[in-house]
């Protein structure tokens, strides 16, 4: 995968946070589907693992700024989002939805 642009919270997943101007390889391998916002990148594997780069809004700061797996039950089949939300679709159906919502994005009729 080739990756360019903004980079100041290690949204590209190449190790540091300087901007690229030119598309650079990533290490990631094996993809099936990208999901990018403002400041994060998830990536979904062929296995239906689920990867992180950057800072992705949660009620747990210490978390928010990892890269790394976040789902290791190998069961997602779908990811997509915005600029601060993400919908996951695992195999069973199921859809989870995660991120901010104060302009009721999630759709949780609130």
């Amino acid at each position: 995968m080739l990756v360019c642009g903004y980079n100041e919270c290690f949204q590209l997943g190449i190790g540091h946070r300087f901007d690229k101007n030119r598309p650079e390889p990533t290490r990631d391998e094996d993809i099936v589907s990208v999901c990018c916002g403002e400041y994060y990148t998830l990536i979904l594997k062929v296995d239906g693992t689920l990867y992180r780069h950057g800072i992705f809004y949660t009620n747990r700061p210490y978390e928010s700024n990892k890269s790394g797996q976040v789902d290791k039950d190998k069961e997602i089949e779908m990811i997509c989002g915005g600029r601060c939300h993400v919908f996951i679709k695992k195999r069973n159906r199921e859809i989870y939805g995660a991120g901010m919502n104060n302009r009721g994005q999630l759709g949780l009729g609130d």
